[in-house]
């Protein structure tokens, strides 16, 4: 079934680099400064990039995952005060007359 359709972890990145110097804007691959550029630079620079962009991806998966959190927690906290609101409305439910002045005063 799957017969030639799996791609391999060497396959994968080769797609992957592929992809990446498609992405390359013609006007980079132009100017003269590149043209200017050894080997050694444009590997270095690849290298830069790259690195800066999985630094940016973990810092946004990182805010994402605070977000989730104080989301979580602020869900919490509000069922919890909806839980305290109606215990204490059941509780006021069972107030006699002879209870409300110590109820009003403190």
């Amino acid at each position: 079934r799957w017969a030639g359709k799996v791609a391999t972890e060497n396959q994968k990145k080769l797609e992957k680099e592929e992809k990446l110097l498609h992405e390359i804007p013609n006007d980079v691959l132009e100017s003269p400064s590149f043209d200017s550029m050894t080997e050694e630079e444009v590997t270095e620079a690849i290298i830069t990039y790259l690195a800066a962009n999985q630094r940016k991806s973990e810092s946004r998966k990182s805010n994402k995952d605070k977000r989730q959190i104080e989301r979580e927690s602020f869900r919490e906290w509000r069922e919890q005060v909806k839980q305290e609101a109606h215990n204490s409305h059941m509780l006021d439910q069972n107030i006699t007359t002879r209870d409300v002045p110590r109820k009003v005063v403190p």
